[in-house]
C-alpha cells in the first residue's frame, strides 16, 4: 500500500485508493508522509512525547513507536 504509517481514510488527509479496512493507498511512500505531516501537524502539533506515545500506540511498543515516528519526521523533513 506504500502506507508507511498506517493511515486510514479520514478528513484531515483524505486519500485517492482505500484498501481493506479503510487503509490508505498511496503510489509512493512520500505521500504517506506527506498525509502523515498534515495529520500531525493538524492534531498533535508537536513530536510525541513518551506519554503520549504510550496513549497513540495503545502502549504497544511505545518507545519504539517514539523513536520511529521521530525518526522518520526528521529524515523526512531533511530532505
Amino acid at each position: 500500500y506504500n502506507n508507511c504509517f498506517g493511515i486510514k481514510w479520514g478528513r484531515t488527509a483524505p486519500c485517492d485508493n482505500v484498501g481493506r479496512n479503510r487503509v490508505c493507498i498511496y503510489n509512493h511512500p512520500d505521500e504517506s508522509y506527506e498525509a502523515f505531516k498534515k495529520i500531525w501537524s493538524t492534531w498533535y502539533g508537536e513530536l510525541p512525547t513518551l506519554e503520549a506515545a504510550i496513549r497513540y500506540s495503545g502502549n504497544d511498543r511505545a518507545e519504539t513507536w517514539r523513536n520511529n515516528v521521530i525518526a522518520f519526521y526528521h529524515e523526512y523533513n531533511n530532505q
